[in-house]
């Protein structure tokens, strides 16, 4: 029996992997690391085979990784083990299964799979073929087969040509790619089952579980609007598990005096017009990597965010508060990309962290909309400057602060300005 083993996995280092067996079953954990937030954490990646598909599993820890790889291991050494005991007429009834289903381009698996899921769903005692000869005299319009990756090819495309925002289609991309590498079948050949399972070895957490399920319901629903799917019945991505969410942690957000000390240490252009624009006008750190200095308009009085530079891929505007509009004053007459590094956010991050000590996550965004909110008393208002939900801003936003101190927040002035500002109420 050959044992099994696992290639290296991209990006894990140079070190040593770490092998876990059982039997004669062997599983190795590449080390490596994951940056987030411009901070590198330890990444142990678990890489081995089951039904003929490569699975990964990401770990933060090495206890858990070996823990997990343990049970795998020991569950694939069993199979190994029962496959090895199969009689000469089973053996003879798989081999006439795989090969009558080759034509289908259906797996053995997903078809037991569908076999499954269609008992199911008929009364007891019910005959699964007369109920397909049923369904096909009541519905001769048969949807065309078209295999999943044409249509994954097709749907992206399309939305490419609608002008769906960059980031959306990155995301779309990154979730629906690998499922079409997965499965080479007829779209109408994939049950709610194999959708799940290939859904929870997707991605490590819930979030991604969750966005990754999303995408596959947008793509079921275009596949049943072009025809591919029967129309008027619910597809089977609708029955794909809704990962449970997990408890959300309390907004972190800065402080007036935080941000002062920050501005007033910046000494280039490029900081200077980063951490003012963040604070005072809440643009995320995708979206400013995208702004351009001809976006920033002093003289109306707002910043435009078109909607193939937005996440949500709808135009808004933004107010320039006066602070804002002081801090960039001196760089009116600049043109081309706000910021020219992709990597700007995270280096001056960084930067600002050593500055006061600490950053909590998203924490430009979460102040500026907490402080907003509580000095305009608009959570409509406040939506759509940051171009957020009503519902998400009052959830998650209302009550945090006072109005006081998002005054002093919006107060912030590039030095000299600010003793002007001092001087002048000292005269009075």
């Amino acid at each position: 029996m050959n044992c099994r083993e696992n290639k290296p996995a991209k990006n894990a280092g140079n070190q040593k992997p770490i092998e876990v067996k059982s039997g004669n079953t062997r599983l190795k954990i590449y080390q490596g690391s994951s940056r987030k937030g411009g901070v590198d954490y330890p990444l142990f990646t678990l890489v081995f085979y089951e039904g003929g598909e490569r699975k990964r599993r990401a770990f933060g820890s090495l206890n858990q990784a070996k823990a997990e790889a343990a049970k795998i291991a020991d569950r694939l050494d069993q199979g190994e083990r029962n496959v090895l005991k199969l009689t000469n007429s089973d053996q003879q009834a798989y081999a006439l299964a795989t090969r009558e289903l080759k034509p289908f381009g259906v797996p053995m698996l997903d078809a037991v799979r569908q076999y499954i899921a269609a008992v199911k769903a008929l009364p007891p005692g019910a005959s699964l073929l007369a109920a397909a000869q049923d369904y096909a005299q009541r519905h001769p319009s048969i949807p065309k087969s078209k295999p999943l990756p044409e249509i994954v090819d097709e749907f992206l495309r399309d939305k490419q040509q609608d002008g769906v925002s960059p980031v959306y289609l990155r995301a779309l991309r990154y979730h629906l790619n690998p499922l079409k590498e997965r499965f080479k079948t007829p779209i109408i050949n994939l049950t709610t089952t194999t959708l799940n399972d290939w859904v929870r070895s997707f991605g490590h957490s819930p979030r991604t579980r969750k966005n990754a399920a999303a995408s596959i319901r947008t793509l079921f629903s275009y596949a049943r609007d072009n025809g591919y799917l029967p129309k008027n019945v619910q597809t089977e991505a609708e029955g794909i598990a809704r990962p449970k969410k997990t408890k959300a942690g309390a907004i972190g957000i800065l402080k007036p005096e935080e941000l002062e000390k920050i501005l007033h240490a910046a000494d280039t252009e490029e900081s200077m017009a980063y951490f003012s624009i963040a604070a005072f006008a809440g643009i995320r750190a995708a979206e400013l990597a995208r702004l351009e200095w001809q976006d920033i308009k002093l003289s109306k009085g707002h910043i435009e965010v078109a909607a193939d530079k937005a996440k949500t891929a709808a135009r808004r505007l933004v107010p320039i508060c006066p602070a804002l509009a002081a801090w960039v004053e001196p760089m009116r007459d600049k043109r081309g990309k706000v910021f020219t590094s992709n990597r700007a956010s995270e280096r001056l991050i960084e930067w600002a962290r050593k500055i006061i000590g600490h950053w909590p996550q998203n924490a430009l965004r979460h102040s500026f909309v907490s402080y907003r909110v509580a000095l305009t008393q608009n959570v409509n208002a406040t939506a759509l400057e940051a171009g957020n939900s009503p519902q998400v801003i009052f959830a998650n936003y209302r009550e945090l602060v006072t109005r006081e101190t998002a005054e002093q927040w919006f107060a912030i002035m590039p030095p000299a300005q600010a003793a002007n500002v001092i001087n002048i109420r000292r005269a009075s």
